[in-house]
């Protein structure tokens, strides 16, 4: 009960650590937000192209290089250690899920009403009008930007269990793997879905009203700051570049394998899981997206739908697992058990929620009179009508795929257990190397999975330039 209580804290701490960072460094984006700073939206993406779990390896192999070189006196063994602890599990976590929160909310502060704001801005300072005009209006939205993120911080496996903080979900977890304790596992998995659901419940019961008012006049809204403002804004964010990808990139090539029988037995062994993680990727965040839209309907209209749905995130991987593995173990249904289709199902479960709550807040920022105008010229074939939908939501079904398949890329232990024979996704299979193989072949095998990550940099860049203009 002690350790219980003890890892349940310090998962809540630094959940909680993380929002507040991500929340602070996120409003300053947005308050620098201008004309000349686009490239703040394709910048800030970079970090969410590389899971959270790479950001940990890379740092901890390079503060573990400069440590065993000698390179920095003030780097020695010390501070690698001090690495593994709440404070390097905050920075990681911040690093991995600060686009989330800056995305969205770059998307909702281009909407607000612009007449307001401008009226505001003449009788009052900028910190007032931010504090009593601003933030009134963003406020629902905010909160389910935020309540994401906390999720994805409390719920992390694969980066605790990298650094060897004790966290509540790697707890639960050395539960099922070594005692297989399972009414334990689930007991301790009920815990914090008790309590979001309490939360959660109050919170959307206090928000349930639309959160701002749509401008229709397709101006968006533009704090000006002093030019020195901006310019350490830019500083910044080339920092945020050079931590997710010049890093990772340089402590890489410093550990790879470069011989060239090595490196083509290397290349062979990562193709088959990258093949299965597109696979899952792309089938997953398809079906993710269609389930959304159909949800959608009662997630607006039923709170209590809502509520539920953003609650079971709090649920751990291996309770949705052996959830599945539970209900598919009779004879009917027994067929699925060692085949695809249950991991896609397991993966579009954990997602749904979330790309759901990203529908429900884009959605938010369209003009009613625009949704009356699709609705009366839509034509009346229900795929027509959802292919009507999903290019009036192009943007918010863009970001929703680009979350699901990043989730789904970066799932680790509820791929471990749902995996069928002989399929293995790259994370896993780096995963497994990492305790069991060289850290030269891992290396490598990073390298060439960022190299395929940066290819949706270069396309969201380009989509940035031409489509995505409003957030």
């Amino acid at each position: 009960s002690r350790i219980l209580l003890e890892t349940f804290q310090q998962s809540f701490i630094t959940a909680l650590l993380v929002t507040v960072l991500i929340a602070v460094i996120g409003s300053y984006f947005v308050i620098v937000r201008n004309s000349s700073t686009r490239i703040f939206r394709v910048l800030l993406i970079v970090p969410l192209l590389i899971p959270p779990y790479f950001h940990a390896l890379f740092w901890l192999h390079l503060l573990q290089l400069i440590a065993y070189s000698g390179g920095f006196g003030f780097i020695d063994l010390s501070i690698v250690q001090g690495f593994r602890s709440m404070g390097g599990l905050v920075l990681i976590h911040t690093i991995s899920f600060l686009p989330i929160a800056s995305v969205f909310m770059f998307a909702t502060i281009s909407k607000i009403n612009h007449e307001n704001i401008v009226a505001a801005l003449l009788q009052a300072p900028l910190l007032k009008v931010l504090t009593r005009v601003i933030i009134p209006q963003l406020t629902g939205i905010l909160v389910s930007v935020f309540g994401i993120v906390f999720t994805l911080s409390f719920i992390s496996f694969d980066v605790p269990s990298l650094l060897e903080v004790p966290s509540y979900f790697t707890e639960i977890f050395s539960v099922v793997s070594n005692s297989y304790d399972l009414p334990k596992a689930m007991g301790m998995s009920v815990i914090p879905l008790g309590i979001a659901l309490i939360g959660a419940y109050s919170i959307i019961k206090l928000l349930s009203k639309p959160s701002g008012t749509v401008d229709t006049t397709d101006r968006a809204f533009t704090l000006q700051v002093p030019r020195w403002f901006t310019i350490l804004s830019y500083a910044i964010i080339l920092g945020i570049v050079v931590v997710s990808l010049g890093i990772p990139f340089i402590t890489i090539l410093v550990g790879s394998s470069w011989d060239i029988q090595t490196f083509q037995a290397i290349v062979t062994d990562w193709l088959e899981p990258t093949r299965a993680t597109l696979l899952f990727a792309v089938s997953g965040g398809v079906i993710s997206v269609i389930v959304s839209f159909l949800l959608y309907p009662w997630w607006k209209k039923f709170y209590i739908v809502r509520v539920i749905g953003l609650s079971s995130l709090l649920l751990p991987p291996m309770a949705v697992g052996l959830g599945l593995i539970y209900i598919l173990n009779t004879p009917v249904l027994s067929v699925f058990i060692d085949s695809k289709i249950v991991l896609l199902i397991g993966y579009v479960v954990r997602i749904v929620p979330i790309t759901t709550e990203i529908l429900f807040m884009l959605r938010q920022r369209i003009s009613e009179e625009v949704i009356q105008s699709y609705k009366l010229n839509a034509p009346h074939s229900i795929v027509w009508r959802f292919v009507w939908w999903a290019g009036l939501l192009l943007p918010a079904v863009t970001m929703m795929f680009f979350v699901a398949s990043w989730y789904i890329s970066s799932e680790i232990p509820l791929t471990i257990l749902l995996q069928p024979a002989g399929i293995q996704t790259v994370m896993v299979r780096i995963f497994i190397l990492l305790h069991y193989g060289s850290l030269e072949y891992v290396n490598t095998m990073m390298f060439l999975t960022l190299g395929l990550l940066c290819i949706p940099l270069v396309l969201v860049t380009v989509y940035f330039r031409k489509r995505f203009q409003y957030g």
